[in-house]
């Protein structure tokens, strides 16, 4: 299993293929062999959950049961979200918040993050679209709580 933590330098996660990962950070790119599930279950133990509890947790606050980001770190707002379904071993994973903004080219999508850098994934636009769909209202719905919560605080 690898021992790779994701940060907030990390744009994106994409699987080759069964145990090997392509790693694309801020200034960094490289390979990493393991599965990209092992990837992400690592780092959710590592800030305090497990892969299966964060996918839980999303479904009970967005209510939704298919391709769905999961919360890696809390206090950053590390949210990542898979373009395929997180059974394929070739699936994506993107940070939503080194996201910024997507492209249509053809039937492919250009995905552009924050640094300049760009990667073209074979999904259509409205897929990728929806899976940022889901990621942003996860992170509107967790801000929200972490808003109300503050408030009753400053309240009491």
């Amino acid at each position: 299993m690898s021992k790779y933590n994701i940060t907030k330098d990390t744009l994106a996660l994409i699987g080759k293929n069964r145990n090997m990962v392509h790693i694309i950070e801020t200034k960094h790119s490289y390979h990493i062999e393991d599965k990209i599930i092992n990837i992400l279950d690592y780092n959710c133990n590592y800030y305090g959950s497990s892969y299966i509890g964060r996918i839980t947790g999303t479904k009970n606050i967005i209510g939704l049961n298919s391709k769905l980001p999961i919360i890696i770190e809390e206090s950053n707002n590390i949210i990542f979200f898979p373009l395929s379904s997180t059974r394929d071993d070739r699936c994506i994973w993107i940070n939503l918040a080194n996201l910024s903004q997507i492209n249509k080219c053809g039937k492919n999508t250009q995905i552009c993050f924050t640094n300049g850098s760009t990667i073209q994934v074979d999904k259509s636009y409205y897929t990728v679209n929806n899976q940022l769909k889901k990621a942003k209202l996860l992170k509107e719905i967790i801000n929200t709580r972490k808003n109300e919560m503050y408030q009753e605080k400053i309240i009491i």
